[in-house]
């Protein structure tokens, strides 16, 4: 079996960050639920963007030549997905471990 994981201190360390960044410019209503969940779909469609309709090896050298527009797109999903989560009261390491163990079980390593 896997290590589980159970400390989401640095979770919320960067979790307080954002918050303390939002929270700053008063963008408290800006950041709904529903606005959120649009931030992470947007930054996931230009980051499939940056990669689609490129052979394996072409994706390959975009991702070599484009690490900080491709990170940049990573940290604002991530971003976005933290603070609906802190937001929304959901534990992202206790959420991962019952989804991950669920996986596992559903999808055994084959022998």
């Amino acid at each position: 079996m896997a290590e589980q994981f159970t400390d989401s201190g640095d979770i919320a360390k960067i979790q307080e960050r954002l918050l303390e960044y939002r929270d700053a410019r008063d963008w408290t209503e800006i950041y709904t639920p529903t606005t959120v969940a649009i931030a992470i779909a947007v930054e996931s469609i230009q980051l499939i963007d940056m990669l689609s309709g490129k052979t394996p090896e072409e994706v390959a050298e975009y991702l070599d030549a484009h690490q900080s527009e491709v990170s940049e797109r990573l940290v604002e999903i991530l971003s976005n997905v933290l603070i609906f989560a802190r937001d929304q009261n959901i534990d992202l390491v206790e959420a991962f471990e019952t989804v991950q163990a669920e996986n596992e079980s559903k999808y055994p390593v084959k022998q």
